[in-house]
């Protein structure tokens, strides 16, 4: 599992570029055995599989209020949002938010313009850090 999820974490970007050498690791099989292997060895596989089916099964509009209809749920959200996925994320891509931001009256996209995949939103770099807290700050100043 963790070799998996490995190549989708980061995002192809983060290896090609050479990230992993700003984090302390030699090459990507030190990321694996050192970061990864590290992270899922000892967890309970049942955990990943909870996370996934979660990831899968929730959605807004298996109700009775919305029956199903994704765009009228969507339509229903009031507030001010922001979208923000990481520009390489592939568990959730910009592409997704996309199509979802058509239905969100008070919505937008700022997509963050990083080489850590999913791990854009994390912050891990002093400008993915800048750009998150600039929206956080634009969102509830305005």
């Amino acid at each position: 599992m963790a070799r998996v999820w490995a190549g989708w974490a980061h995002g192809q970007n983060w290896y090609r570029n050479k990230n992993y050498l700003n984090d302390g690791y030699k090459n990507p099989s030190e990321v694996l055995d050192k970061l990864w292997n590290k992270i899922y060895y000892h967890r309970d596989a049942n955990d990943l599989i909870a996370m996934m089916r979660t990831w899968q099964e929730h959605d807004i509009s298996n109700n009775e209020k919305f029956n199903k209809n994704i765009s009228l749920a969507l339509n229903s959200i009031t507030a001010k949002s922001i979208l923000m996925p990481g520009i390489n994320d592939l568990y959730f891509p910009p592409e997704d938010n996309e199509i979802e931001l058509r239905d969100i009256k008070n919505g937008e996209l700022r997509t963050i313009p990083s080489d850590f995949g999913h791990y854009a939103g994390a912050g891990k770099t002093k400008s993915d850090l800048d750009f998150i807290n600039k929206a956080i700050s634009d969102l509830l100043t305005n």
